[in-house]
């Protein structure tokens, strides 16, 4: 969300992103309650998973903050491929 160099892409994605992150939350609450860990682990895990999109998107406007436009959008870009890439590798082996 911190690379979109659109408002129109920002919205698409904070939609998107809040969706996955309702299942994704959903999905660890399921696995966490029937696992054997401490609370402690509980905690720390649903902790990092809170906070992954909120210091994603502060590193993403700092990126956009800090570079020109255009290098803003190549870096942009660059991530979301990898991303794209990364989502289908981990399609394929499920």
């Amino acid at each position: 969300i911190g690379l979109q160099t659109t408002l129109h892409s920002t919205i698409i994605n904070f939609i998107a992103f809040g969706v996955h992150k309702a299942v994704a939350g959903y999905a660890l609450g399921i696995d966490l309650s029937c696992t054997e860990v401490g609370l402690t682990a509980k905690i720390t895990q649903c902790v990092v998973f809170a906070l992954s999109t909120p210091t994603g998107v502060a590193v993403g406007v700092g990126i956009l903050a800090a570079v020109p436009s255009r290098v803003g959008a190549t870096i942009s870009a660059c991530f979301g491929a990898a991303s794209a890439g990364s989502f289908m590798c981990a399609a394929r082996r499920a």
